[in-house]
Formats: C-alpha cells, sequence, structure tokens
C-alpha cells in the first residue's frame, strides 16, 4: 500500500525530477502537464506495487479537470484499476494554513489492468460548517456517481458532471459542444476580440494614450440589464501590462462579463476601453446587426450558457469562485440556426446548476439548496417524476399520495393503482427512518442516504425534507434509478 500527500509544485528542481519527467515522457509520448511533481509521484507509485496493491495519493484538482490533464488521465484510467476519486473541490481552505486555497481530489487504485465490469466511485465533498472546523466530512447519496469503464474517462466532463449533480449533463454539454462557438463566428467576420488591457505593475512605464483618461467600462457597470453608461469612468494613468490595440476599443463593441452569469451589454456610443474582467468584440459599422444578435442571443439563452460556462470553465470553481476565462466566452455555443435545442430534461439541468448546483459547489451548507425546505416543491417533483415512469407505465400508471414527514424527513409514497396508507402509528416509525437515513461511517465521515421501498404495488422515497434532495434534476435522477428497479423485479 502506498499512501502519500506529494508536493504540488510546477518545477522540476531535483535531478530525479527530470528523470521522472523524461520517463513520463517517452512512456506517455507527451510532456508532463504543467511540469507538476504531483503527478510524477502518481505515476511512478505504480511501478513500486505489486499487483492488488492499494494506492491512494492526494493531487491537484487539474488532474481531473485540465484540458492539458488529458494524456495523464487517459494512462492512468487505462492501466490502472481506479476504484475511487475523492473530489474535494468543493471544500475550501483544506490547505490554507499555507497562504493558498488548493483544490485537491484522492485517487484510489488497486495496481494492474483495469477491471471491465468495475465502475468508478466519484464521491464529491461538499462545503460545511464541519469540514471548515476540519472535525468531519458530510456526503450524500447523490453526491456519489458510479461511472462505467464505457464513458470517456479522459475527458475533464465526464468528471465535471458530478460536481453539478448528475451524469446527464454530460450528454448536455457533448451535444452543446459539437454547434459552432462564438469564438469561430467572431473569427469568420473578422471582429477583434479579446480580453481588455491588464494592469501591470512599475517595470511598465510606456505610455498608452489611448487608453489614459479614455472612457472606460468597468466591469459592475455589466449587467443582467446591460449596460448602466451611468457607471461609465475614465481609465486611469497606471502601469499598463497587456495594452491591446486601439482597434479593440472601438463601437461598435459587443462587451461579456467574465463572470458565471455571463452579463453583457452592446455599445455603440464612441470608443471605451475596459480592462481583463471584460470580453470585447469590436467590429465596423456595418457589423452592428451581427453584433446585435450575438447580444440577444445571449440574453435569451443566459441560462443555458451560464450552465455550459459552468460544466466547461476550468477557472470556475477551480481557480475563482465565480469569475470564468477568455476561453469559456470564445467557447459558448452559437448555432448557426440561432436554437439550442434544448428538450424538457436539458431544460430542467439548466435550471438546477444555474439556481442550486453553482452555489452548492460554493457555499455547501449554506446554500439555498441546503438551508431551504423541500416541501414547497413536492408537487412539481411528482409531476417530474411521475411523467417520466408512467412514460412506459401507461396502462397502470404510477400515482402520488400526500406525504408524510418527520423532523428533517419527508417520505413521499407512490402507487400503482389505487391505495389507502394508514399512518396512524407513523410517530412509532420516527427512531427508525431517522437511523435509516443518517449514517456516521466514522469519526470523519458522516453519510446522508436515502430510501425506495417497494411494497407490492407502493413504491416509498424517503429522504431528508432539504431542497437539495427535490430538485427537478434529482427527480430525474430518481426516475432513471426507480425504472431499473423495476424493471430488475420483473415488471
Amino acid at each position: 500500500m502506498i499512501i502519500g500527500n506529494p508536493p504540488f509544485k510546477s518545477s522540476l528542481s531535483t535531478p530525479g525530477a527530470v528523470r521522472a519527467a523524461k520517463a513520463f515522457r517517452q512512456n506517455l509520448a507527451e510532456k508532463l502537464p504543467n511540469d507538476q511533481l504531483a503527478y510524477l509521484f502518481l505515476v511512478s507509485a505504480q511501478d513500486m506495487l505489486t499487483d492488488g496493491g492499494v494506492i491512494s495519493m492526494i493531487q491537484p484538482a487539474g488532474l481531473l479537470y485540465n484540458l492539458n490533464s488529458k494524456g495523464l488521465r487517459r494512462h492512468i484510467f487505462g492501466k490502472w484499476d481506479v476504484r475511487e476519486i475523492l473530489d474535494f473541490v468543493s471544500v475550501r481552505g483544506l490547505f490554507s494554513k499555507g497562504g493558498g486555497d488548493t483544490q485537491i481530489v484522492v485517487v484510489v487504485a488497486l495496481a494492474g489492468e483495469p477491471e471491465g465490469t468495475r465502475k468508478i466511485l466519484h464521491a464529491i465533498f461538499r462545503r460545511s460548517g464541519k469540514a471548515d472546523a476540519e472535525q468531519s466530512f458530510d456526503i450524500d447519496y447523490y453526491d456519489m456517481h458510479w461511472i462505467a469503464r464505457g464513458e470517456d474517462l479522459a475527458d475533464y466532463r465526464t468528471w465535471r458532471a458530478g460536481l453539478l449533480g448528475t451524469q446527464r449533463v454530460v450528454d448536455l454539454v457533448r451535444r452543446l459542444a459539437e454547434m459552432r462557438t462564438l469564438g469561430t463566428f467572431a473569427q469568420v467576420k473578422g471582429w477583434e476580440r479579446g480580453q481588455g488591457f491588464m494592469r501591470g505593475n512599475r517595470i511598465h512605464k510606456n505610455s498608452h494614450d489611448h487608453i489614459w483618461g479614455k472612457p472606460m467600462m468597468p466591469p459592475d457597470a455589466i449587467g443582467p440589464h446591460g449596460i448602466n453608461s451611468a457607471k461609465v469612468k475614465t481609465a486611469p494613468r497606471v502601469p499598463i501590462s497587456d495594452v491591446r490595440s486601439e482597434r479593440a476599443f472601438q463601437a461598435p463593441l459587443l462587451l461579456v462579463r467574465k463572470q458565471e452569469n455571463l452579463d453583457q451589454g452592446f455599445w455603440d456610443k464612441g470608443y471605451m476601453t475596459f480592462a481583463d474582467e471584460i470580453v470585447g468584440f469590436s467590429g465596423d459599422d456595418s457589423d452592428t446587426p451581427d453584433l446585435l444578435a450575438v447580444s440577444d442571443f445571449i440574453s435569451m439563452n443566459r441560462n443555458c450558457l451560464s450552465a455550459y460556462a459552468a460544466a466547461t470553465s476550468f477557472r470556475l470553481f477551480n481557480k475563482k469562485a465565480t469569475a470564468t476565462s477568455t476561453g469559456d466566452i470564445f467557447d459558448l455555443p452559437f448555432p448557426e440556426s440561432g436554437d439550442l435545442g434544448l428538450s424538457a430534461s436539458e431544460a430542467i439541468l439548466v435550471h438546477d446548476i444555474v439556481a442550486y448546483q453553482r452555489d452548492l459547489i460554493r457555499r455547501g451548507d449554506q446554500s439555498v439548496a441546503l438551508k431551504s425546505s423541500g416541501q414547497a416543491v413536492l408537487p412539481a417533483f411528482n409531476e417530474t417524476f411521475l411523467a417520466a415512469i408512467n412514460h412506459l407505465y401507461r396502462d397502470n400508471p404510477l400515482v402520488a399520495h400526500p406525504s408524510q414527514s418527520w423532523p428533517g424527513i419527508i417520505c413521499q409514497p407512490y402507487s400503482f393503482g389505487a391505495v389507502e396508507i394508514d399512518w396512524s402509528d407513523s410517530e412509532t416509525l420516527r427512531g427508525r427512518v431517522d437511523a435509516l437515513i443518517r449514517e456516521q461511517r466514522s469519526e470523519s465521515v458522516s453519510v446522508t442516504r436515502i430510501a425506495r421501498i417497494y411494497d407490492d404495488n407502493l413504491l416509498f422515497l424517503i429522504k431528508p425534507d432539504r431542497l437539495r434532495f427535490w430538485m427537478r434534476s434529482i427527480r430525474l435522477r430518481d426516475a432513471d434509478e426507480v425504472l431499473a428497479d423495476l424493471r430488475a423485479q420483473g415488471y
């Protein structure tokens, strides 16, 4: 067994590291991503184990989520029998005492060829008061994702979907990724495009008269309803490292804020500078209709595009809590038809990512999803859940009955056909139900479970009463699993 917390250092600072990186390049036919020493410890450790030996090693989150780590992921998941990926990206400050906020995952694997039928557990640990106090970690049923070997395990989007709640997200993202992008459209049009100027330091002493003293669009002037011209300022005389050309600031301009909600606006009132928190698209006067069309498209599809960015951006969550990158803006889908073609289930995923999942990743038990009760959304939950089930069971459809609740727990009953449910002794079940749902697995890990109980023609869903467990996207996963249960039982 090898258990490790290797140094996270992007530098081949020792002769041994140089030799290991050379072997890495020979074996994988590619360069070591970011010259990251931690990756060398992981790959080198495999040769130190006999078949069946176990490795558990902390790694930078980039192992799962960086684009340039794809070859490394392909090697690890193709050559190792990876059993679990423990994902702590949502838990902030695990290593904050060193002055940073390093995002980590833990790889748990067996040495030897992969077991073809064994699925890989991707376990997402959320931020909580107990985690912040370094007491213990919480995990719930919906944060445990079992990923089949047949999935593209080298694709970072496979793992990003777990952060956002369901593997259904992968299918949505891959479909949208096949569409023409905003960056491609801008390139064909010949627009000047890119982030604004970047502030420098004292070594950057050149004069920048096309920026200094000119009108400047601050990021907070761009909101959900467009541009607030009253917030326009004058660009200060500060050192600038990444200048951008004068053309980049010529109107007409489409300005998109590098922020998770993709606030944007169209500007045609003259020359306007902006800093690197904003991505600009500048064209000629003849380009005004097309720039306005892009602006309208982003406005009308804001939720879907924001969800897409959440599912594809490495900077968002991993580097910054709410900030995206220039590349994320360029990569937004912008199809020729102007229609993203969302299905009903995809629209549910998009809504929950934007309304709940992003907040859940950042704030954990202080998020809306875990602070709010799910009682109010039960009718909508049942509508979605029953629609999915009864699509296949139309002759004898599943029907919902009034819910039963105990402190912190909701039981939602269903039946195939009419039935009377007697809850007269329900209070005697309180302790048993609580023990069923909550389990202290060890001193450091507590698990929140759910229960699906089948009794003749009855189905009981028993879950915590938090909104998190009754969101519409969760209903889709519940329906998938209930249908699998029913098929296994011969229905």
